[in-house]
């Protein structure tokens, strides 16, 4: 009675519970990063804390007020709370329980006003008395969604109208409420923490996790939190739900499916509260990922799905816009796939008449790798054949192998036949992903149906042509088979420059870059890649782009542009789709040529790493014979060896290629590069013979190249015939004999240097050493100095000036990136062979070290040889003498 004839009412009663901060559910889990959002928020700004159910609103708001609980009044509303006497009576009595609030202060003889009328007095008192407190007060209203349509939010409004000093206010809530917020957000008033801040990073999420006693794997982890989008409760409830399972893979496969819990949580906290058309429209659209306006209203047959979606966002996060002009919309990830395993399980042919839809919707937006993927739910094949003959051209030049691959499963046989360019373009899927086998079926079907028809066009009878030579093309390269590449027909290669389709000029243009390439011809292939290049990208075919780029790679790599060539490479992997590039033939031929170049360059540890996908691509039935990917195995042998591992695996590696590998010109540059390496390794390890074994094997192989008129050079000096192996390096270097291998020049100049310095030619070693920088900085050849013998990275580190200003970064780089055993120098020496080594300054004969160590005279001697290949030296004192000066024997 006293609010109708307007006296201040009395006080009502306020449960305690409602005004004590709750105990955060997460203790311990740390969530730094948020904390201090709320930090470094002033006391004149409003903090808004707007999430859906569930997303540790009021958890992060107990934490932060619990560190500092006596200037905190907390409320924690509910429906009581609806009206305006309620609400300020609830107030009042939060700020008279908090400690902050001092006993004798005018706040706590407040009553709540009467009616609207006195509100601005009341206002005022309330202002007066916190403008006293000795501290700022935070006034938390958790819940706030609760109010919403009340006259309660008369009440909060007017608060944050008349804003006191000393008061912080705190606004907790499931959906946004009706308050003036955009005017708050310019103005700079409004600190938002939304449900993009509040989900949980990954390292929180591992934080939480193994609070509960569990651990995951990384990959495990991962896929926790792209299910739960981080959202805090379902965290919570899968980790109780792991702790009992003994399929965790299997049930983070489809958290919402399997887990009760979270089921349960969101049909009573977020689904029981929309309405229920709202509820339809979310199950018909949770089929996609992605949804814009056109393709919702097709979904639901309605254009009120983008106003349901827009109101989802607005008012409770469940739903998140994105991308240019935020046209695109997501539902919450856990969300969608209860919606979705509802929809399956209580009407599956809805579901796929959704997809069906989806499926031709994308299409037609130009999409066509989205709308196969929905098509792969739809039972009817047509769906999916129709957009693949529509748009099998543009799937082949997006990359699209992996769903091309997948749609062939569902193709109808009779239409397959009927239907040559799909039969083409599904066996490029296929060589895509190194299966020779269904490829050749598949161009076999194509060539039946060719064979028949007489009515094609011209353009489309040059769209076969073009696209069964690069079928047959890629089939050549995957076997390695290059020795009998199938060169395209001269109508194939000359496509006009100004056709008006650039994406089959482009996959035209890469037809004969890939066949020149493989035939040798590096001006061709250079030449057809770079238009290949230029009408990929006029056409925005990025796959095309990467695998033209490919081939530029290639050419640098076998004119010896190792930099350039592992650059290209790089930008290769670095430019095409991830998901559409990984596990491809084209990667594994990136890989192949960056980790050779990374091993050039001084890098084995990178090496080994970037060789990976090349070895796994060729692990199955092809990978005898494909040249990026023995390449690519005889850089991890060396790269090995160069780290340490001395035993006899490199050889062993090396000596299998060499057996196996073709004739074709690529092959022969690939034998040539492993031919070095392997007597390299052979001579280092002390094992002539084998040596011997690689010379006599490549003089019949490669005939008088400069790589055998190296390794016959490499072979005299280590047999004491120095004279013969300078007249051989000199034929390289004066171009009688021309290497495969381009790095073999620097290689040359580093041996003649080491020649010239035992002769104490310094100054003839400084000339040659120079044109050896210059070789390598242009090649990015560094490896045949970085391993060069003792002596001459004296040289360089002792008469760094002498060899030019301009090398100065270049060799600081090549000392660097020498090993240390080599830095003590040579090759770390066995412990056998130390115990040779220290018998020496003994003097005691071959015959008597023998005897003391009980071994044989010809092991010594094996022992011996080894010592002085390690050493670089070719006598007993000069053994002694670097065994002194780099720490091997004591002075």
């Amino acid at each position: 009675m006293s609010a109708l004839d307007g006296r201040a009412p009395s006080r009502v009663p306020v449960p305690t519970a409602k005004l004590a901060i709750p105990r955060p559910l997460d203790r311990g889990v740390r969530r730094d990063r948020l904390l201090g959002v709320l930090d470094a928020a002033t006391v004149d700004q409003v903090l808004l804390l707007s999430a859906p159910a569930g997303h540790g609103k009021t958890s992060l708001v107990a934490e932060w007020c619990n560190r500092t609980p006596e200037r905190t009044a907390w409320v924690s509303l509910d429906r009581a709370d609806r009206s305006e006497t309620a609400l300020w009576a609830t107030i009042l009595a939060s700020l008279g329980a908090c400690a902050a609030v001092s006993a004798d202060s005018p706040v706590r003889l407040l009553d709540p006003p009467g009616d609207a009328a006195a509100v601005l007095a009341f206002a005022e008192r309330l202002t007066g008395g916190l403008a006293r407190l000795q501290a700022p007060v935070r006034l938390v209203l958790d819940d706030l969604h609760v109010l919403a349509g009340s006259e309660a939010m008369n009440v909060v409004e007017s608060l944050l109208s008349y804003l006191p000093n000393g008061l912080q206010i705190i606004l907790a809530t499931r959906s946004d409420p009706r308050l003036p917020l955009a005017r708050w957000r310019v103005s700079g008033r409004l600190v938002e923490v939304r449900s993009d801040r509040l989900a949980f990073t990954k390292a929180e999420a591992r934080d939480l996790v193994e609070r509960s006693g569990l651990r995951l794997r990384d990959d495990q982890l991962t896929t926790l939190v792209e299910q739960t989008g981080g959202w805090a409760a379902g965290l919570r409830l899968a980790t109780m739900s792991l702790a009992s399972t003994d399929d965790p893979d299997g049930f983070l496969t489809d958290l919402a499916g399997n887990d009760r819990a979270i089921a349960d949580y969101l049909v009573s906290e977020v689904l029981s509260r929309l309405p229920t058309e709202a509820g339809s429209m979310l199950r018909r659209l949770s089929i996609c990922d992605q949804l814009s306006a056109s393709l919702a209203e097709a979904l639901t047959g309605t254009s009120e799905a983008v106003e349901l979606l827009t109101a989802l966002e607005r008012e409770s996060s469940l739903v998140v816009s994105h991308g240019s002009g935020r046209q695109w919309f997501r539902i919450h990830p856990l969300l969608r796939a209860h919606l979705k395993a509802d929809l399956h399980r209580c009407d599956p042919r809805l579901k796929e008449q959704l997809y069906a839809v989806a499926a031709r919707w994308y299409a037609a937006d130009g999409d066509p790798a989205a709308g196969l993927r929905c098509a792969a739910h739809v039972s009817d094949p047509a769906v999916s054949s129709a957009i693949v003959h529509e748009h099998a051209l543009t799937l082949l030049g997006e990359g699209q192998f992996d769903v091309l691959r997948d749609a062939w499963r569902r193709y109808p046989t009779e239409a397959l036949d009927a239907e040559p360019t799909v039969a083409l373009v599904l066996a490029l899927a296929f060589l895509d992903a190194g299966e020779a086998t269904i490829a050749a079926e598949l161009a076999k079907r194509a060539d039946r149906r060719l064979a028949r028809r007489t009515d094609d066009d011209e353009r489309v009878a040059a769209t076969h042509r073009w696209l069964r030579a690069l079928v047959r093309v890629r089939l050549t390269w995957l076997s390695g088979e290059l020795d009998h590449v199938p060169m395209p027909e001269p109508d194939t290669q000359d496509l006009p420059l100004d056709l008006n389709l650039p994406s089959e000029l482009a996959l035209s243009r890469l037809t004969t870059a890939l066949a020149s390439a493989a035939g040798g011809d590096l001006d061709e292939a250079r030449r057809h890649a770079t238009s290949s290049l230029r009408a990929a990208e006029l056409g925005d075919q990025p796959y095309v782009a990467a695998q033209a780029t490919v081939i530029l790679a290639v050419v640098a790599v076998a004119r010896g542009e190792l930099q350039e060539a592992g650059a290209l490479a790089a930008r290769a992997d670095a430019s095409a789709p991830e998901s559409q590039w990984s596990g491809t033939a084209e990667q594994s031929v990136t890989s192949g040529i960056r980790c050779y170049s990374a091993l050039m360059a001084g890098d084995p540890v990178q090496a080994i790493s970037l060789a990976a996908p090349s070895i796994r691509f060729h692990a199955g039935e092809l990978a005898a014979q494909q040249p990026t990917a023995a390449l690519a195995t005889m850089v991890v042998a060396v790269a090995r060896h160069d780290l340490g591992d001395h035993d006899d695996s490199a050889l062993a590696a090396l000596r299998e290629i060499r057996a196996r590998i073709p004739s074709d010109p690529l092959s022969r540059k690939v034998l040539a590069v492993g031919s070095l390496w392997e007597q390299e390794i052979s001579l280092a390890l002390g094992q002539a013979e084998r040596a011997r074994e690689v010379l006599q094997a490549m003089r019949s192989t490669l005939g008088s190249t400069g790589d055998v008129a190296y390794l016959r050079a490499c072979a005299a000096i280590a047999r004491g015939r120095h004279d013969a192996g300078r007249e051989l390096l000199d034929s390289i270097i004066d171009g009688r004999h021309a290497p495969l291998a381009e790095w073999v020049e620097v290689a040359c100049r580093v041996q003649l240097a080491s020649l010239g310095l035992r002769l104490r030619r310094r100054a003839e070693a400084r000339v040659l050493l120079r044109e050896a920088l210059e070789l390598a900085a242009g090649q990015g050849a560094l490896r045949p100095l970085i391993i060069a013998p003792e002596p001459v990275i004296e040289l360089l580190a002792g008469d760094s000036q002498l060899l030019g200003s301009e090398h100065a970064e270049l060799i600081r780089t090549v000392l660097g990136l020498r090993p240390a055993e080599r830095q003590r120098g040579g090759l770390p020496l066995t412990p056998r062979e130390l115990e040779v080594l220290t018998m020496l300054p003994n003097l005691c004969s071959v015959s008597d070290i023998a005897a003391d160590l009980s071994v044989s005279v010809n092991t010594v001697k094996t022992h011996l040889k080894a010592i002085y290949a390690k050493l670089s030296v070719d006598s007993r004192r000069k053994a002694i003498e670097v065994g002194r000066r780099h720490g091997y024997l004591v002075p």
